[in-house]
């Protein structure tokens, strides 16, 4: 398929935000030690094609050279047309100045403790989206088909002769951390399931957050109010679409730049994931970032009392890191004050992601 390339932002809400540094707060949570340190392996990436509704989803599998068959992952993706290595240019409110390659560099970390991983473009990353591969333009996007979509890549990755069919574990980022407790649900076979940055408040509520965030960054910067009602308009316009889609008033087909469809069948995921999460039989790790602007920390600690309640408790932990973004990488602080995000996910989250399945 050739080099990969940079896969631009679907909408603002989603992806960009300001920074300052912070301190760990992991509350009642305990704290998963990383496991012991073992030599790193050598691991290869085959190019591989998943039958799914109406498509061939396009992907990437990272295979550690190791004997086998080995545990294996899935990554999901957050919102947008993101491609397989979920590239990244910020958060909410601030670029980078570069891209984040947040699943290329968590596929290749998780190898080489010994895991097998599969990343897949997203259906609505087409070609025009600037991915690299052969996906028809979409038609009607639908809340749905992504999450069949990860389910069609966990039976996919069930039947390959590189994996331990009975050591399945599936990681979503974002909005793909949504779809995580169903899948458990619905595969018994998923030992464990982790939370990146993921929301636990329906979409309407996230939405409309994001937007009072941006409108307060933007006075604090002095903005002029023409520049930020321009700069809002998106992020308002689907704010009040989606509480008129939840009251019941909205005629619009398209809220934001997608179809009203697609928000009232994540509206309505977004409504059953508590009960869901109340079922689960099998751990959960919802881990997130301080420096977090598209989805802040406060929705780690609804995750994390959500969590506690569940009885019996399967061994679940929700834990809130310092100086990490929503593109899981770290803003650093320099010995003059000036903040730098770095180029690479954080190894912080990384070490909590592995002691966890290690457990």
């Amino acid at each position: 398929m050739g080099a990969r390339v940079r896969i631009s932002v679907w909408t603002a809400i989603w992806v960009c935000g300001g920074c300052v540094a912070g301190s760990r707060d992991a509350g009642n949570a305990p704290t998963v030690a990383a496991p012991a340190q073992r030599p790193e392996l050598e691991y290869r990436e085959i190019d591989v094609t998943i039958p799914a509704h109406g498509i061939e989803l396009e992907g990437t599998l990272t295979v550690p050279e190791a004997d086998g068959p080995r545990p294996a992952i899935v990554l999901i993706h957050g919102s947008g047309p993101l491609g397989r290595d979920e590239n990244l240019p910020g958060q909410l409110g601030v670029k980078f100045g570069f891209d984040v390659p947040v699943f290329e560099q968590l596929a290749a970390g998780l190898a080489r403790a010994g895991y097998v991983v599969i990343r897949y473009d997203k259906r609505t990353c087409t070609p025009a989206e600037g991915c690299d591969n052969h996906y028809p333009d979409v038609d009607e996007l639908h809340f749905d088909d992504l999450v069949a979509d990860a389910q069609s890549v966990i039976d996919w990755l069930r039947a390959r002769p590189e994996v331990d069919a009975g050591a399945l574990y599936v990681i979503g980022h974002s909005q793909g951390g949504t779809y995580v407790p169903e899948l458990m649900l619905d595969n018994p076979d998923l030992r464990a399931g982790a939370l990146l940055a993921t929301p636990f408040r329906p979409i309407d509520e996230l939405a409309a957050y994001q937007a009072d965030y941006v409108q307060q960054l933007l006075r604090h910067r002095d903005t002029h109010p023409l520049v930020i009602g321009v700069r809002l308009r998106l992020l308002r316009t689907t704010a009040e679409g989606l509480q008129a889609l939840r009251a019941g008033t909205s005629t619009k087909e398209l809220i934001g730049d997608a179809p009203a469809v697609y928000w009232q069948e994540w509206l309505e995921s977004g409504d059953a994931l508590p009960a869901l999460v109340d079922r689960l039989d099998r751990p959960l790790l919802a881990v997130s970032g301080e420096l977090d602007t598209n989805v802040p920390p406060s929705e780690t600690e609804l995750w994390r009392a959500r969590l506690a309640a569940v009885h019996p408790n399967p061994g679940h932990v929700a834990i809130v890191l310092p100086c990490i973004t929503h593109a899981l990488n770290c803003v650093r602080r320099s010995r003059s004050g000036r903040e730098a995000p770095e180029r690479h996910i954080a190894p912080e989250l990384l070490a909590e992601i592995l002691g966890f399945l290690a457990r």
